[in-house]
């Protein structure tokens, strides 16, 4: 989590939390939600910029109740989620494939399941921030198994 979406939680504590604005798509896009998008249940358009989608990133939480967001400054962003909280990628490396996220995590593999589509879902271990409140200011880096 930034330093600076820290300070201006605490600065701010009483900002609404928002809904259906950005979304994860199946593929790890992020995706801006507006109006018309949620209206007529559009996917809504990729978001691009290569330093919003690091900060987006960086901001990435989950709270107690299993909710992902992006901690946007003051505002509580909740995801929209296609899929997973976590679209895996296999990335070649020196010493062999390596699993990693949309937000370069790594993911530590331990099975693989498929569904009736053919949608392959990796489980195994990830580092991610938690946030141990639901209105709270306090996260916490944690590994977490994922399905």
């Amino acid at each position: 989590m930034d330093e600076q979406v820290l300070r201006s939680l605490i600065k701010w504590p009483n900002v609404p939390h928002c809904f259906g604005w950005l979304a994860l798509d199946r593929r790890g896009q992020w995706r801006m939600r507006d109006e018309f998008a949620q209206a007529n249940q559009l996917a809504g358009s990729v978001i691009q910029h290569v330093a919003l989608n690091e900060f987006i990133c960086r901001n990435y939480a989950h709270d107690e109740l299993g909710r992902y967001f992006f901690q946007n400054g003051p505002q509580r962003v909740f995801i929209t989620l296609d899929a997973t909280p976590w679209i895996a990628r296999i990335i070649p490396t020196e010493s062999g494939p390596q699993l990693i996220t949309q937000c370069t995590t790594e993911i530590k593999p331990q099975s693989a399941l498929s569904d009736e589509k053919g949608n392959i879902y990796i489980t195994g271990l990830i580092s991610q921030t938690s946030s141990d409140q639901i209105d709270g200011t306090a996260f916490a880096k944690i590994g977490c198994a994922i399905a």
